[in-house]
C-alpha cells in the first residue's frame, strides 16, 4: 500500500523469511511468512515504528522467532524503512510461497 494506516490502527501484515539450515551435511532453506497483527505507534528516534500486537497469534511464535519479527519490524519503521506488507484484513494479504496458476 502506498499510505499507511493511522497511528495505533491495527492492521494485518506479512513478513516473509527464508531460513537456511544444514540437514546430514547438506544445505536446506525453509520459506515462508509469518502473519502477524500490528500498529504504527510513535518512536522518538525513527518518529513512528511498526509494533507487534501482542496476541495469541504473535505468541504463537517461538520467543526466537519473536525476536526476528521485532528486528524486521524495526528496520521498516520509520520514512527512511523498508516496506511491509499490510492490509487492513489478513485475507488481503497473499502468500508470496502459495502455489497459483501453476507457478510459486
Amino acid at each position: 500500500m502506498s499510505c499507511l494506516p493511522k497511528l495505533y490502527r491495527v492492521v494485518s501484515c506479512k513478513i516473509e523469511y527464508v531460513h537456511d539450515y544444514c540437514v546430514n551435511g547438506e544445505h536446506d532453506q525453509r520459506c515462508g511468512d509469518y502473519w502477524i497483527q500490528v500498529r504504527r505507534v510513535l518512536d522518538d528516534e525513527l518518529g513512528w515504528k511498526w509494533s507487534p500486537v501482542k496476541d495469541d497469534c504473535f505468541l504463537y511464535y517461538p520467543e526466537f522467532v519473536q525476536r526476528e519479527i521485532v528486528d524486521w519490524l524495526n528496520e521498516c519503521s520509520g520514512d527512511l524503512g523498508y516496506r511491509l506488507d499490510w492490509a487492513k484484513t489478513q485475507l488481503d494479504l497473499p502468500s508470496s510461497w502459495k502455489e497459483s496458476d501453476g507457478y510459486y
